[in-house]
């Protein structure tokens, strides 16, 4: 509903756009977490979000915050590892929508701030 398809479209296309650029055309892991940045600094060029405004960057920024440390050339086992890690670093962002009641931007600035309390932005 509302714009968030218009959002991911943004996160994807800058995204895509950054892969793209890679001369041998290999997605790796850094290039992938640098295209992810990219798409993540569209969204809040466009859209105008930081990390406490109660949106999808709440998840964004912790994830690619614990993810750019990732020693790319460590065995896969580490990797995958990491990359749960750097999972639950979002899911917490996402959790601590819960607690933010001052939305200014999208569905939820709509929304009564009582009604916001205890509810994680979708």
């Amino acid at each position: 509903g509302g714009t968030l398809g218009a959002i991911y479209n943004i996160l994807f296309t800058a995204a895509g756009t950054s892969l793209a650029e890679a001369e041998d055309g290999r997605p790796t892991l850094v290039r992938i977490l640098n295209a992810l940045e990219a798409g993540l600094a569209a969204v809040q060029k466009y859209g105008g979000a930081v990390p406490g405004d109660r949106t999808l960057v709440d998840a964004l920024v912790p994830f690619l915050n614990s993810a750019k440390t990732i020693d790319a050339s460590s065995p896969p086992e580490s990797v995958k590892a990491s990359l749960l890690e750097s999972l639950a670093r979002a899911e917490e962002g996402a959790e601590g929508t819960k607690g933010m009641t001052d939305a200014v931007l999208g569905r939820a600035s709509y929304v009564p701030a009582e009604d916001l309390r205890g509810n994680a932005d979708p």
